[in-house]
């Protein structure tokens, strides 16, 4: 096989929030796919299972493709996640959220932990070193989730569990409009590179 191009599918996935430690379950990977996970989305402790959005690289030879995993290629993840929400546009329509913080205020508004590096099968980093910080409030350290890569190198991406809050006790506000409030929703991108193609 002469591969000629390599891509990542899906190109885009959801990963979902949830406070469960021990259970989480992959996001649907068909099409109009509304089918429950095993076991239901609870744990044991009736706690909420993280969604995990599952990532495979292909391999395509004349535009026939072939999954690439860690049985024939060496897979690298490169993978930055960062949560702006609290910069970005307000719904519906509205202005920038936190429009009164510029510069250097307004960027320590962007949880961005940096980007992490998985190589190989069965491997774990976890995106904790990022920061969220209002005016005149110390930084608040904010994990914003995990990669992981499964028995064949694929790529699992796992939200946080939850935790969301004001380092300076602002109220919530309306769904959209929050000010200086910090929530887990996050956003992403990830690269790959592979190599040593056996097969």
């Amino acid at each position: 096989m002469a591969i000629t191009e390599v891509r990542i599918h899906p190109a885009i996935g959801i990963a979902r929030v949830g406070n469960s430690d021990s259970d989480f379950f992959i996001g649907p990977e068909r099409r109009w796919d509304r089918s429950a996970p095993t076991g239901g989305y609870k744990d044991a402790q009736c706690r909420i299972k993280r969604q995990a959005a599952r990532f495979r690289v292909f391999g395509y030879d004349s535009g026939v493709p072939t999954e690439l995993t860690a049985a024939n290629a060496t897979i690298e993840w490169n993978v930055h996640l960062v949560n702006r929400k609290a910069v970005a546009p307000g719904f519906p329509g509205g202005g920038l959220r936190n429009s009164g913080y510029a510069g250097a205020d307004r960027d320590a508004l962007v949880i961005d932990p940096g980007s992490r590096k998985l190589t190989g099968p069965d491997q774990r980093k976890v995106f904790d070193s990022g920061t969220f910080k209002v005016k005149n409030h110390g930084a608040a350290g904010v994990e914003l989730g995990e990669i992981r890569t499964d028995d064949d190198g694929r790529l699992l991406v796992f939200g946080g569990f939850g935790h969301s809050g004001s380092p300076s006790n602002h109220a919530l506000g309306s769904f959209g409009q929050t000010k200086k409030f910090r929530s887990l929703t996050l956003g992403g991108c990830g690269d790959r590179q592979a190599g040593s193609h056996r097969g």
